[in-house]
């Protein structure tokens, strides 16, 4: 069963793979007007050139003015800057980049504009233009014999690009840090009081999201026998028990990358106020009677499981299909268990002409299980619909294994978002 699962998620995760490679943007070439077209997802930004979905063609970035992406804009511009990479040791390595033809993310537009870029070591690089000059915002660590020392060079390059603005005094310029928001923030404030403010980017998302969510889960396990079985004493050895159940929840999480909010991990609870088995064994005993077991057990649980989510929105970025994958820890929280054992000896009544009954309730949590979980599904706004298999050996038993399989579909809604 596992490796049925294991396939089943590798031909997803190769078809999202497939639907995701796909990316419509506004592309507008030196000389030309600005078309649609579909270009390779991926990392096209940090990459030469580049290349359209539906055609080998390859367009290197000179020839291209700007690209519009989801309402950003990505500018083609010739840069100096120097690329700092940490090594093992602690020391920082150099490499001048000259005379080099990047793309570029444009944070705020006027007077003065200010840029980012993903660098080759995945660190993002700044750049402020003005009067057609481009100058790069450096800042790295340097290792010293008193440990790490800020080289916040880009203090400098903001005083000599903001000197005839005395609104922007130095103080404010040495109190930015080098981070999307505050640079954003100290060059706004500079173009609205001694320039020209045209378009000022969105503030860098915090990204904590939260919600409700409901599910249907599906459970078929075969409990162990005695000792080892906590319920169902006195069931046959591999009866097998297929049941279903809604539950109800809470979710919170935020995404992991800053770059994108397309990969997030997740907190989700779960609470199950009533699981209802029954169930009926007819078992014959050596003198030639039945023996019946007949009985149910109501079980009450809660759910926490910690997992991972990454999205594949489609050209309309509110919606797509997700993949998703975690671990869960589920309690049990209260059970009652009424059980009815009797004999028939008597083929022709019918009656039992011996039976013994018993109602067991007990209100004490037993110590969580620990579940794998792995799912895909699709999204819409703020909807989420998806289909999880649950793994793992243990449902009723607190040592051993269990057969079990569990399926369990659940749609969510994010009713906030702080963003």
């Amino acid at each position: 069963m596992k490796k049925k699962i294991l396939s089943l998620a590798f031909l997803l995760l190769n078809t999202f793979w497939l639907f995701s490679q796909k990316l419509e943007v506004q592309l507008k070439r030196v000389g030309q007007a600005e078309q649609t077209v579909e270009i390779k997802r991926g990392r096209w930004i940090k990459h030469k050139e580049v290349r359209l979905a539906n055609a080998s063609t390859k367009l290197p970035l000179e020839s291209i003015e700007y690209i519009i992406v989801e309402e950003t804009y990505h500018l083609s511009k010739k840069v100096n800057y120097n690329v700092q990479k940490k090594l093992f040791n602690g020391d920082v390595k150099s490499s001048f980049i000259k005379d080099t033809t990047i793309m570029v993310e444009r944070l705020v537009e006027g007077t003065v504009n200010l840029y980012a870029h993903l660098n080759a070591v995945d660190r993002v690089q700044f750049f402020v233009e003005k009067e057609e000059s481009i100058l790069p915002l450096e800042y790295y660590e340097a290792y010293t014999n008193l440990g790490y020392k800020e080289k916040k060079k880009y203090i400098g390059t903001l005083n000599f690009m903001m000197r005839d603005c005395p609104e922007v005094s130095m103080r404010k310029i040495e109190s930015t840090s080098y981070h999307r928001n505050s640079l954003i923030k100290l060059v706004s404030r500079y173009n609205s009081d001694c320039g020209k403010q045209l378009q000022n980017a969105a503030p860098e998302k915090i990204g904590l999201f939260f919600g409700a969510q409901v599910t249907y889960s599906v459970l078929k396990t075969t409990p162990l026998n005695s000792p080892e079985r906590v319920f169902f004493a006195g069931l046959p050895d591999g009866y097998t028990f297929l049941v279903s159940y809604p539950s109800l929840g809470l979710f919170m999480g935020i995404p992991v990358l800053k770059r994108h909010d397309r990969l997030r991990t997740a907190i989700n609870v779960l609470y199950t106020p009533s699981m209802r088995i029954q169930y009926r064994q007819d078992q014959s005993d050596v003198g030639g009677s039945n023996i019946t077991y007949d009985g149910e057990l109501r079980v009450s649980l809660l759910e926490t499981s910690l997992g991972v989510q990454y999205q594949f929105p489609f050209q309309k970025k509110d919606r797509g299909i997700y993949t998703r994958g975690g671990v869960i820890i589920q309690n049990i929280l209260s059970y009652q268990q009424n059980s009815l054992t009797w004999r028939n000896n008597n083929s022709t009544t019918g009656q039992p002409d011996f039976s013994t009954q018993f109602i067991f309730e007990e209100h004490s949590s037993i110590d969580g299980n620990l579940f794998s979980t792995f799912g895909a599904g699709i999204f819409y706004q703020k909807w989420l619909l998806g289909v999880d298999a649950i793994m793992g050996n243990k449902f009723f038993s607190l040592n051993g294994r269990e057969d079990m399989q569990r399926w369990r579909v659940s749609l969510q809604y994010f009713f906030s978002s702080k963003k």
